[in-house]
């Protein structure tokens, strides 16, 4: 407790950090910065070598939501000194492509919210840290809905390279809503974190100069496009050939 210190670390960046003896333990707790979570519980990153306890592989932090997230650590030795490098990174990184706010599911009822944000006229979603309650993420399953949506079916975010369909139904109506998942590898610094897009399955856009309407047959409902923009297709009638 004596010997604690608070170091800020920019995404993506590096930190020397010389101030500590590698013949003690040491603990580390991190806190994302203006991301709502609370500072993550300490966990062991070194121990002296008569000790019987091992450095620990990933750090959990709550947010103020309710959420869990568990951060993981990696470690690398620096050939031919005592130093080790740490990498600190999330499993996955949820991206909201839908225009909608969205929640993802892992196990434990354990809830990620990917909501909408303003800026002026400008509407986006930021990219949200995601985790799996359990150690092997192999077996682990997700859901994902709307706010006016029912639970998608459980699906893995495993394999990267993956792309699929999901379906969200909207409870007590023939209608539901449609989108598209897809699993790639982060890159350069961002190697192990597995990057989830959840985008429209249908989008719709206006080529020309001048408003068009659609409508899905045999429905009342009328959606018009201004010129030379793009709209998501949801909330689509319950049946297989759209």
């Amino acid at each position: 407790e004596k010997n604690k210190g608070v170091k800020c670390l920019k995404k993506g960046e590096r930190m020397p950090i010389q101030d500590v003896r590698l013949e003690n333990f040491l603990l580390l707790s991190v806190q994302p910065d203006d991301e709502g979570f609370k500072m993550s519980k300490p966990a062991i990153i070194n121990t002296p070598k008569n000790s019987e306890l091992r450095p620990e592989n990933k750090l959990s932090l709550k947010h103020d939501n309710g959420q869990l997230l568990y951060l993981q650590l990696r470690y690398r030795s620096i050939e031919n000194t005592r130093a080790k490098l740490i990498s600190i990174y999330s499993p996955y990184v949820i991206l909201n492509s839908t225009g909608k706010d969205l929640y993802v599911e892992g196990d434990k009822y354990n809830i990620t919210q990917c909501k909408m944000s303003l800026d002026g006229e400008l509407k986006y979603s930021k990219p949200r840290m995601f985790s799996f309650c359990r150690e092997d993420d192999n077996r682990s399953r997700a859901r994902i809905r709307f706010k006016d949506s029912s639970w998608s079916i459980p699906t893995s975010f495993h394999a990267i390279g993956q792309s699929f369909d999901l379906t969200m139904e909207i409870p007590h109506k023939n209608q539901e809503c449609n989108v598209g998942v897809h699993i790639s590898e982060g890159e350069g610094k961002y190697k192990y974190s597995k990057v989830v897009e959840i985008q429209p399955r249908y989008i719709v856009k206006n080529c020309l100069d001048i408003d068009i309407e659609i409508c899905e047959c045999s429905s009342g409902s009328i959606l018009t496009i201004s010129p030379r923009t793009s709209v998501p297709l949801y909330k689509m009638r319950n049946i297989l050939n759209k």
